[in-house]
């Protein structure tokens, strides 16, 4: 079948490279072009007489071919809805920052997993026996920030240049090609065929599955990136309509409770200050009424850290960044929403206060606050006031899961801005839908967020 189907695969190697160069460009008036003089190559009577010759004359099926072209020429809608998609022909991504490539491509994404696209795709691997992406060129991957390899720093590289790896990919495509329609539209016959298409199917006897089709089968692992968000929303929305009821955190804890947390302790490393200072919650008639607050803040926060854990665990959510796809495990909950609390450092984190109470052990003044409710707060060591900390929290009328929730809506934005300004930490910058800027950092290792809050130098 690989050498019955020469004629049409010498001609697309002829312009795969301008077409996938364009492509690369953003040229959709030449992408236009080339389909339509694909398509055109495929009727011309030249053409169908010639795989006529090589399937041993046997006529062929004009129907059948013309359904052929037309399914090729259906590529056209599905890739130049990107322009649509972007309101303006893309520069080329050589010419691009990487902000820029890397809104360009997580938008390419979201329009992969459309069903428009998916029916496509099943529709020509049924025809060609492979995946779309099949014979992408490696270095243009590496333009859309996929990774796959290591690339020089001078991004000018040649649309003429046709590498061993292409040309391993192009043979992929003909011996996979047997398995799909065009097997059933010619038979094989051995033929003399151009000699360098000869050379490659000499020469390259092996093929390899690319980065690129790991990256979309690990991709499909996961909720497609729209439902996902949608998801989010309506988790937002159901939260938002729920009456935040006021705790008293100055209640005494019994010893049933004490208990609790000697177990909590060894799982949550903001208890353990206070269970070295307790010899693990038996000698606690030396605690002071912060430290009373804090546990309570602490144990009350199990009812939410059970929603958030649900919610990871459930949906799974996801952000992507230069190619890569970084999961959400875990947050942060205890750092965030009720903050490290020390006998002897100063306090740490504190960035959600629902209700206005429940930041109190850090005795906290108001530094500043924007229209939206968000404070700049200064936290107070409860044995120390010299020792002191500012930091940012919520609205109060948010909930721990909504702000959790927010910050994940974030990393999955068009907008954010993402930069790995710490080695293992990528800072994620961007607004709300309440138009509120805060920031999120995700921990790599670990894959979770470490820490999430509104951005007062923006209040």
């Amino acid at each position: 079948t690989a050498y019955v189907m020469a004629p049409v695969c010498l001609q697309a190697s002829m312009n795969l490279k301008n077409f996938g160069w364009s492509c690369m460009q953003g040229d959709w008036n030449k992408i236009r072009q080339d389909i339509d003089t694909f398509g055109h190559f495929l009727s011309k009577p030249q053409t169908i007489a010639r795989m006529a010759e090589m399937a041993g004359g046997a006529a062929m099926p004009t129907p059948t071919l013309n359904h052929l072209i037309n399914q090729i020429v259906s590529l056209r809608p599905v890739i130049t809805s990107v322009q649509d998609a972007s309101g303006k022909a893309l520069s080329k991504l050589y010419l691009m920052t990487k902000t820029q490539r890397q809104k360009v491509y997580h938008q390419a994404l979201e329009l992969l997993q459309l069903p428009e696209f998916t029916n496509f795709t099943a529709t020509y691997k049924k025809i060609f026996g492979t995946e779309f992406f099949a014979l992408i060129p490696e270095e243009s991957l590496s333009f859309a920030g996929m990774n796959i390899s290591t690339h020089s720093a001078q991004l000018g590289i040649s649309p003429d240049a046709f590498s061993a790896m292409q040309q391993t990919r192009l043979t992929t495509f003909y011996n996979q090609a047997q398995k799909g329609l065009l097997s059933k539209i010619v038979t094989s016959k051995q033929s003399v065929i151009d000699g360098s298409i000869t050379q490659i199917l000499d020469d390259v006897t092996s093929s390899t599955i690319t980065d690129q089709n790991r990256f979309m089968q690990s991709i499909h692992d996961y909720t497609p990136m729209h439902q996902l968000r949608d998801i989010i929303q309506r988790e937002i929305a159901q939260e938002s309509q729920k009456n935040l009821v006021p705790t008293d955190l100055t209640l005494p804890i019994s010893d049933v409770k004490f208990a609790q947390l000697k177990e909590l302790s060894s799982q949550i490393r903001q208890l353990q200050d206070l269970a070295k200072y307790t010899n693990n919650f038996t000698n606690v008639e030396n605690l002071i009424i912060e430290d009373i607050c804090y546990l309570n803040r602490i144990y009350e926060l199990q009812t939410y850290r059970t929603q958030i854990k649900n919610f990871l665990e459930t949906h799974k959510p996801y952000f992507m960044h230069d190619g890569i796809i970084y999961p959400i495990e875990d947050i942060a909950s205890y750092h965030i929403h009720a903050g490290d609390y020390y006998r002897k450092d100063p306090p740490k984190g504190g960035h959600s206060n629902p209700r206005g109470k429940n930041l109190d052990y850090f005795q906290p003044t108001i530094n500043k606050q924007n229209s939206l409710g968000a404070k700049e707060i200064r936290f107070y060591n409860s044995r120390n006031e010299n020792k002191i900390k500012d930091s940012s929290i919520y609205p109060e009328t948010w909930s721990e899961y909504n702000c959790d929730l927010k910050a994940i809506n974030l990393l999955q934005s068009q907008h954010v801005e993402i930069t790995e300004r710490t080695r293992g930490t990528l800072t994620c910058i961007g607004k709300t839908s309440e138009d509120l800027d805060i920031i999120v950092h995700y921990d790599i290792a670990h894959k979770r967020i470490k820490s999430h809050y509104p951005n007062s130098e923006k209040f």
